[in-house]
């Protein structure tokens, strides 16, 4: 069953006034994406973003939309007027300003607050993604995003992509979906760590600290086991348990971050980039850098250049 069959199954819309209601008023505007044959366009297998729909919606009347049993993330931002989520009977106000990220496979429910209510609406499938730990612990985030956010752009590129998609307009969609979704993995990440880091155990605070610090020099559990004088098993057992991933996972992020940085903010070649954030071998370098944001650093820093 493609996109919109699954939308429109999955979907009901309750009234909140008397007013009347149409299903199309919530469907986005650009649906193109299971029409375009990636056995035509093998090359798009490396590209493509796992994006469905993606529009601007205007809802003028005190309609509640309701999906259930939905399997695609879902992204909101409210431009004007207010909104309101529901999901688990707990209610997350999404003003203006407001950008929503919903977790894949779960029932919930949209409506205005306050009319009218225009909104960005993005599907999106993500489920083998690093990205994906956004929603380990919870199915919604909720955040305001400032007015000179890279987000904003980013948004509008998925939300007036051409009628016609080529090769480089599914890069472009690619680069703008991971675009936000770094910039939201960041700014969670660093409100986890700013919560978390007084409660962590100090030995695992401590070994953090260190990462944190010196992620651009050789890593080795041979080096931690003598800082810290605990077996290798140990660190990455309690590392593990209270962060989520292991110190090798935490520092190649911290490295790929910086390095993405110095790909849009540095003249340094790539090797230069390399070698600077840590990494001794330019090919496991790129073959993570893909992994992480699916364009090898070459790809990506070109891809910024022409945007």
């Amino acid at each position: 069953m493609n996109f919109l069959d699954t939308f429109l199954a999955s979907l009901q819309i309750q009234k909140i006034a008397d007013t009347a209601s149409d299903v199309n008023t919530v469907i986005p505007d650009i649906l193109r994406y299971d029409t375009i044959s990636q056995e035509d366009n093998p090359n798009l297998l490396i590209y493509a973003p796992l994006v469905n729909a993606a529009g601007t919606i205007s809802v003028l009347n005190l309609n509640a939309f309701i999906l259930t049993d939905f399997p695609y993330a879902t992204m909101l931002y409210t431009e004007n007027g207010n909104g309101r989520l529901t999901v688990n009977e707990k209610e997350y106000a999404v003003p203006e300003h407001t950008l929503a990220l919903i977790a894949p496979d779960t029932n919930y429910t949209f409506q205005p607050t306050i009319l009218p209510w225009k909104f960005k609406l993005i599907f999106f499938q993500y489920n083998h993604s690093p990205f994906m730990q956004l929603f380990k612990d919870k199915p919604v985030i909720n955040m305001n995003i400032p007015s000179q956010s890279n987000v904003l752009l980013n948004l509008n590129v998925l939300t007036t992509l051409p009628v016609h998609m080529t090769e480089a307009s599914f890069v472009s969609a690619h680069m703008a979906l991971n675009g936000i979704l770094s910039f939201l993995y960041f700014v969670e990440m660093q409100s986890i760590a700013e919560h978390d880091d007084a409660f962590l155990p100090s030995n695992v605070l401590k070994i953090k600290s260190y990462l944190d610090a010196h992620y651009s020099e050789e890593f080795s559990l041979t080096l931690l086991e003598k800082l810290f004088y605990m077996s290798k098993y140990q660190i990455c057992h309690i590392f593990s348990k209270h962060l989520g991933i292991s110190p090798l996972q935490y520092i190649n992020k911290l490295r790929l971050t910086q390095a993405k940085k110095l790909l849009l903010t540095s003249e340094y070649s790539i090797n230069e980039i390399s070698s600077i954030v840590g990494f001794d071998n330019y090919s496991h370098f790129a073959r993570l850098f893909k992994r992480e944001y699916g364009l090898t650093p070459a790809a990506f820093r070109q891809l910024a250049l022409e945007n």
